[in-house]
Parts: structure tokens; C-alpha cells; sequence
């Protein structure tokens, strides 16, 4: 299903939308303990942040998501550089949308 999403999105979607497919589709790949597959969609859901300007908020979650890829796929010094990427954009996002990062913030600490 994750899969499709990103097929469409792509399709009907501005980058936004891919963005959040593609980390969506990462997340997916977790569950399904395919650790490749979802670090290479989180490194693609950081591209696409990055080649559009995204704003701290949206940058958080690709870097929280490819620390989480590359821990659970045991690259645990690539895992560091995301992780603390993705802090570095937490402290930016702005205050009104930090509640949404809770539970990425919570597994980056643990």
C-alpha cells in the first residue's frame, strides 16, 4: 500500500507529498524489517527535502527516519550523522509543531 501511495503521489502530488510517501514507505519497510529498502527511501525522502528547500519540520522526519534505517540496519556510525541532523533541525522547528515530532524525538533518545 505504501508502495502505491508513492506511485500516485508522484503522479498527482507535489514534492510534499512524495516526501511524506517516501517516509512512509521507509516506515513501512521497518515494520517489515527490509532495513536496505527503508534506508534507501529515507535517504530519498532527505533528497527530495533538500532539493526543495523543505523547512525544518519536514527535514526532521527524513533524517529521524534514515537514523532509525541505518540503526536497525546496524550502521550505527551513519546512524549518528542522521541522528544528530535530525536534532539539529528539532531545534529549529517551530514551536506550534514540535508536538508533532514527539515519538520520533522519544526513539532518536532511546
Amino acid at each position: 500500500a505504501a508502495e502505491g501511495g508513492l506511485k500516485y503521489w508522484k503522479l498527482a502530488g507535489t514534492w510534499l507529498e512524495e516526501e511524506r510517501a517516501e517516509y512512509r514507505l521507509a516506515r513501512s519497510l521497518l515494520q517489515a524489517q527490509n532495513h536496505a529498502s527503508a534506508v534507501a527511501h529515507a535517504e530519498r525522502c532527505v533528497d527530495v527535502c533538500i532539493a526543495n528547500n523543505a523547512s525544518p519540520f519536514e527535514r526532521f522526519f527524513g533524517y529521524a527516519v534514515l537514523a532509525i534505517a541505518q540503526l536497525r540496519g546496524g550502521d550505527r556510525p551513519a546512524c549518528a550523522v542522521s541522528r544528530q541532523r535530525a536534532l539539529d533541525q528539532y531545534a529549529m522547528v517551530a514551536a506550534d509543531e514540535k508536538q508533532w515530532c514527539e515519538a520520533e524525538v522519544n526513539e532518536l533518545r532511546s
